[in-house]
């Protein structure tokens, strides 16, 4: 099987898991509403309806879930991508003349994949170069990631806080709220972490003599940097470029 052919075939099934953990967020957020106007209903009270509190942590854990998934299908296509046996260039006018594919959805995916401003210089990337370039989307991912699973758990505790203080009609349980301060401590050193990582590997794939500094810049400028805050990116560019 060719490795156009293999990630075709991988971004299908990927779109299919997507739409299928899509409509499976429906369903909990339908029965979650259900559940709480129905016990208002029953109960002649109010209480019930923090359930409907609930729905923020279950989309966001979603968006987490949603996130692992194209961070997945993005590391099978930087396998056949790192060995140049795949050229994102040409695999993204095969997919986007694809009638059976949910445009929107497709287009989406296709944007988090490294692009250039012409075929030439992706052509010309060496293996190193490639690599190099998926160390920095790796990067972008897991401090997406990070701020998705922060953004998560913080929504779960002050959502199960303000239910358990509606419930016990008493304001002890929001004191639990306090406990988003360490989380946030630890996503911040996570992601210094992650970028001294990043820094050290990237400054050894420099060292061969395959590395191109020109075309690694001008690959890395074309990222998809959306969703991330600009004092994340600053520093993120500032370390690739410091190595």
């Amino acid at each position: 099987m060719s490795a156009y052919k293999a990630a075709i075939d991988e971004t299908m099934k990927t779109i299919d898991k997507r739409a299928k953990c899509y409509r499976n967020l429906i369903a909990v957020v339908l029965i979650t509403c259900f559940c709480s106007i129905g016990g208002t209903l029953v109960t002649w009270t109010l209480v019930p309806v923090a359930g409907l509190l609930l729905v923020l942590p279950i989309c966001g854990f979603y968006f987490l879930f949603d996130g692992k998934l194209l961070s997945d299908w993005q590391s099978q296509l930087f396998i056949s991508w790192i060995k140049r046996d795949l050229d994102f260039w040409g695999y993204r006018d095969a997919m986007r003349v694809a009638p059976h594919l949910p445009k929107v959805t497709l287009q989406s995916m296709i944007e988090t994949l490294p692009s250039s401003s012409n075929w030439a210089m992706e052509r010309a990337a060496s293996g190193k170069t490639r690599e190099a370039v998926v160390l920095v989307v790796n990067a972008i991912n897991g401090n997406r990631a990070y701020a998705s699973l922060f953004k998560a758990e913080a929504f779960s505790i002050v959502i199960v806080s303000i239910i358990w203080a509606v419930t016990s009609a008493d304001w002890y349980p929001m004191i639990f709220v306090a406990a988003i301060l360490p989380l946030l401590i630890l996503i911040i050193l996570r992601k210094r972490w992650l970028l001294r990582k990043l820094g050290l590997l990237i400054s050894v794939v420099r060292r061969d003599q395959e590395f191109n500094e020109e075309i690694f810049s001008g690959l890395i400028d074309q990222l998809d940097w959306s969703d991330i805050p600009s004092s994340d990116k600053k520093k993120m560019i500032a370390v690739v470029r410091a190595c």
